[in-house]
């Protein structure tokens, strides 16, 4: 029975060390990867709530990242900024769930 217990404590710490252990070289590709200067960002009408937490998203992003401009641009659902995403119109786009 004890066996069993310390083979489970060595199980755990394995996976904690492989978890530390991805998360280190994850986190050095991420700092290599070249950042955009610009985000174009899609959000419904300007009287949503997205809209309004896209807006304030907006306003930490230039200061904790090398992005400079976070532009929130009101547009319709997903019928019109899929189109955008393919042709690299927009960054990503954030919609609330009701629609």
């Amino acid at each position: 029975m004890r066996e069993r217990h310390v083979f489970r404590t060595r199980g755990l710490i394995r996976i904690a060390l492989l978890v530390m252990l991805i998360s280190f070289v994850m986190t050095g590709a991420v700092w290599g990867a070249q950042w955009p200067k610009d985000v174009a960002v899609i959000s419904p009408a300007p009287g949503a709530s997205v809209h309004m937490v896209l807006v304030g998203v907006g306003k930490v992003i230039p200061k904790y990242t090398p992005i400079e401009n976070w532009i929130v641009q009101p547009l319709g659902g997903p019928k019109l900024w899929l189109p955008m995403m393919r042709e690299g119109k927009c960054d990503f786009a954030n919609h609330n769930a009701a629609d």
